[in-house]
């Protein structure tokens, strides 16, 4: 009979220590960046340091100005690149809620453009799985939101272009324990909005979720963004920009 031999052990013991620290290291990581994000955002309400570039791009005399508003979606929207015959003017900030851009609006200087984008409340209802007990206050606010923005805009720019929330990639698995699954319904609602704002001359809107929303309720799967599921990839924005060439091309902006 073979005799007990402790130092057999040493190695799984070892490897167990060492998955340990990994797993506290990871863990103390996480919670650092979670401090941080919450305390960044009581800090800075509008979500972004007004010293963070913005990647405003001036237009210059007798060019036509597009301005961005919105969470990433919209930032990067103006930042995609497809030849367009208009200036983007990026007033769009990542993360950014309904409430961030209506405060970002009341804030901040008055600029004049000719258009104005608009792309938000993605991350006013993705969070609504985390959130059970807020859900009607959530979506009541987004819907006034919404309105207020329209209203704001309106004073910044000729034709203000409203476009509906385009759905999502179904939702990863370590994000579903937090995914209310009536989220796709919340935002078809607030499309239903989006879409009563038109008024055929100085609102308008493109029906993003209808552009680029699959067979099913989802993103089409050729549009997804491979990093991220709220986000979409370059030929989800090109299919954008020629809706929105010709929504320009339909509704020329006076020029004061």
């Amino acid at each position: 009979m073979s005799s007990y031999n402790p130092s057999k052990l040493l190695p799984w013991l070892a490897a167990l220590l060492l998955a340990s620290l990994a797993a506290n290291a990871a863990l103390l990581f996480a919670t650092q960046s979670s401090f941080a994000k919450l305390h960044f955002s009581r800090i800075f309400p509008l979500g972004y340091s007004e010293a963070d570039p913005q990647g405003v791009s001036p237009a210059n005399e007798g060019q036509v100005s597009v301005a961005y508003w919105g969470d990433s979606r919209a930032y990067s929207w103006a930042l995609a690149k497809g030849g367009q015959p208009w200036v983007p003017v990026n007033f769009a900030h990542g993360s950014q809620t309904s409430s961030q851009t209506l405060l970002q609006l009341q804030s901040r200087p008055v600029a004049k453009t000719d258009y104005a984008v608009v792309q938000i409340g993605i991350n006013d209802l993705h969070p609504l799985g985390a959130l059970p007990g807020y859900q009607r206050q959530i979506t009541d606010r987004l819907k006034g939101n919404i309105r207020a923005i329209r209203e704001a805009l309106l004073q910044r720019s000729e034709v203000v272009i409203f476009t509906t929330i385009f759905p999502p990639a179904p939702p990863p698995l370590l994000r579903r324990a937090s995914w209310d699954a009536r989220t796709l319904d919340h935002i078809e609602q607030a499309n239903e909005l989006i879409r009563g704002l038109a008024d055929g001359r100085r609102v308008l809107v493109l029906d993003a979720h209808a552009l680029l929303r699959g067979s099913g309720a989802h993103i089409d799967p050729g549009y997804e963004d491979p990093d991220f599921f709220l986000h979409v990839n370059p030929a989800a924005y090109a299919r954008l920009n020629e809706q929105l060439a010709q929504l320009l091309a339909r509704q020329p902006a006076r020029r004061s």
